[in-house]
C-alpha cells in the first residue's frame, strides 16, 4: 500500500474541541479577533465563536469585546424574547449587535447566571 504523505500547505486537524483552545491561546497573547482569525485561517465569526465559550468561564474578558451599553440592549432584548435561540434576539436587535458580540454577551449572561 502506497502511503501518501500530508500536504505541506494543508492544515492537520487536530483534536475535535482543541480548536477553541488555540484561539483561546492567541487571545492571551494579546491578539485581537482579526489577528486571530488571519494566523489560523478561520472567518471571524468561528474565533467569536470559540472565545465566547471563554466568556461564560470567565477566561476571556466581556469587555474586549462589548461594552456596557451594548450588553443593557443584549439584555432588554433576550428579556423580551427570551435566550433560547440567537435569531430571535439578534431579529430583534437589527444591526446594532454582531452575532459575535451576542454571543459573547450571551456567555458573560450565563456566567453571572442572570440576564
Amino acid at each position: 500500500e502506497t502511503k501518501i504523505l500530508p500536504d505541506p500547505g494543508k492544515k492537520i486537524q487536530t483534536e475535535k474541541g482543541s480548536s477553541k483552545f488555540e484561539s483561546l491561546a492567541f487571545y492571551k497573547q494579546g491578539m485581537n479577533v482579526p489577528e486571530i482569525a488571519k494566523q489560523r485561517d478561520m472567518a471571524l465569526s468561528t474565533i467569536e465563536g470559540h472565545l465566547a465559550e471563554f466568556v461564560q468561564s470567565g477566561e476571556v474578558n466581556v469587555f474586549d469585546f462589548v461594552n456596557e451599553q451594548e450588553l443593557e440592549k443584549v439584555k432588554a432584548a433576550i428579556l423580551k424574547v427570551g435566550e433560547e435561540r440567537l435569531t430571535p434576539i439578534k431579529t430583534e436587535l437589527g444591526n446594532s449587535i454582531s452575532y459575535g458580540k451576542l454571543r459573547m454577551a450571551l456567555g458573560y449572561f450565563k456566567s453571572i447566571n442572570k440576564v
